[in-house]
C-alpha cells in the first residue's frame, strides 16, 4: 500500500483482534510505522473507524484522536471531497441517524461523497447484508447521491452494480449516475471467505485485494481492486455527475488485524484501496 504513497488511509474497522488489548495495539501500530511510510519518509496517517473486534472499548479511544464523538464524524478533502465514517457497531438510528442526515445535508454539494464503516450492507459472503441499517442509512445515500460506500467484514471482494434503494430493493439501476456502488474490500491479510453472487452483484472475488480509486481533472474516476501481486482483477472507469474527478487521488483500502477496513487518500492521482489485512 505504501508504494501509492496515500496521503492518509482510513481503516474501517477491525484493526486487531481483541480492542481491550493493548498488546496488541501496540504490534498493529509498530508495524504501521516500520511498512506504512510514505515517499516523504513520514508514517501514512490513519482514519479509523469502529470494527466488531474494537468492540467499542475504551483502549480503541486511547489510540486515536479523532473529531466529534470519535465514532462518528467526517471529513473534507480539498474543497469538493466529503468523506463520512459511521459505526456499523451501535445503534444506525438514533443520534448517529440524525447526525448522518445533516452532515450530509450540508455537504450535499459536494462533487464527490465517500461513506466507510464496518458491516457492509450490500454483502454476498458469509456475513452476508446489514439490512436493519439499509431502511435507515440507504435512504439518506440515495437522497444525497453518495458515490461510494466502502465496508468490509466478509473477508472478500464485491463490487455492487448502482444501487438506489428507494427506487428499488430488489433490482439494480442502469449505471453508476443512478445509484450507488457498495464495496466490499475484506481480503487484506486474514483468512479468505468464501464468495457469492446476488441480485446486486457486478463483481465477486474471494482473493486477496486492495482497490485502488484515481481521480482525474478530466472528471474520470478509475477503480481498480488489485491482488496480492499488484495485478487489476477488476476495474470500473466512469465519467459521471455522480463519479468525477480532481487533479489529486484517493487510495483507499481496508485493512484487518482479524477483518479490518482502510481508505487512503494520495495527493496524487491515485485512489481508493480497500481490503482486510491479517
Amino acid at each position: 500500500m505504501s508504494q501509492f504513497d496515500p496521503s492518509f488511509v482510513l481503516f474501517g474497522g477491525d484493526m486487531v483482534e481483541s480492542g481491550a488489548n493493548q498488546a496488541e495495539w501496540d504490534n498493529m501500530l509498530a508495524s504501521l510505522q516500520s511498512y506504512w511510510v510514505g515517499t516523504d519518509n513520514q508514517t501514512i496517517p490513519i482514519v479509523p473507524s469502529l470494527g466488531n473486534h474494537e468492540a467499542n472499548v475504551t483502549a480503541y479511544y486511547e489510540q486515536f484522536a479523532l473529531p466529534n464523538n470519535e465514532q462518528w464524524y467526517s471529513l473534507d478533502w480539498g474543497n469538493n471531497v466529503h468523506i463520512t465514517v459511521l459505526n456499523s457497531e451501535t445503534n444506525v438510528s438514533g443520534d448517529q441517524l440524525q447526525w448522518l442526515d445533516d452532515d450530509l445535508a450540508i455537504h450535499q454539494n459536494c462533487t464527490r461523497k465517500f461513506v466507510i464503516f464496518h458491516s457492509s450492507l450490500f454483502s454476498s459472503g458469509p456475513h452476508g447484508s446489514w439490512t436493519e441499517a439499509q431502511q435507515y442509512w440507504c435512504p439518506l445515500f440515495d437522497k444525497y447521491r453518495v458515490d461510494i460506500v466502502f465496508s468490509g467484514h466478509d473477508h472478500d471482494y464485491e463490487r455492487s452494480k448502482p444501487i438506489s434503494y428507494t427506487a428499488s430493493k430488489t433490482s439494480p439501476q442502469e449505471s453508476y449516475a443512478n445509484g450507488t456502488m457498495y464495496l466490499v474490500s475484506g481480503g487484506w491479510g486474514a483468512p479468505l471467505h468464501l464468495n457469492g453472487t446476488s441480485w446486486w452483484t457486478a463483481s465477486s472475488e474471494s482473493r486477496y485485494n486492495f482497490v485502488l480509486v484515481d481521480i482525474f481533472s478530466n472528471d474520470t474516476l478509475v477503480i481498480q481492486a488489485k491482488d496480492g501481486s499488484g495485478s487489476t482483477f477488476d476495474e470500473v472507469v466512469g465519467k459521471t455527475p455522480i463519479i468525477s474527478e480532481f487533479n489529486w487521488s484517493i487510495f483507499m483500502l481496508t485493512s484487518i488485524g482479524v477483518a479490518a477496513t482502510t481508505l487512503a487518500l494520495r495527493k496524487r492521482k491515485r485512489a481508493i484501496v480497500w481490503s482486510e489485512a491479517a
